[in-house]
C-alpha cells in the first residue's frame, strides 16, 4: 500500500528495510552488536596503507615459476 525507500540500500520497498538483504543485516547486528559488526566490516573491506604497499610490492616483484628455473632444452 505504501511505498518506502530502504534506509540501507535505497531500494523501493513496502517497509523501511528490504525484506531479504537489509533485514538480514539488521538481524546480524542484533545478534553480534553494532560495534562488532562495524569492526568486522572495517577489517574486511577497509584497507590501511601498509597492506596496500605490501601487496603492490608483491605484484611488482617478478615471481619465478618452475618452468623458468628449468634449463631450456
Amino acid at each position: 500500500m505504501w511505498n518506502y525507500t530502504c534506509y540501507l540500500c535505497g531500494a523501493n520497498t513496502d517497509d523501511y528495510l528490504c525484506k531479504e538483504n537489509c533485514k538480514q543485516i539488521k538481524r546480524i547486528i542484533e545478534l553480534y552488536g553494532i560495534d562488532s559488526v562495524r569492526e568486522s566490516l572495517e577489517f574486511v573491506f577497509i584497507r590501511d596503507t601498509e597492506p596496500i604497499k605490501k601487496r603492490t610490492q608483491a605484484i611488482t616483484t617478478k615471481i619465478q615459476t618452475r618452468s623458468q628455473t628449468k634449463d631450456n632444452c
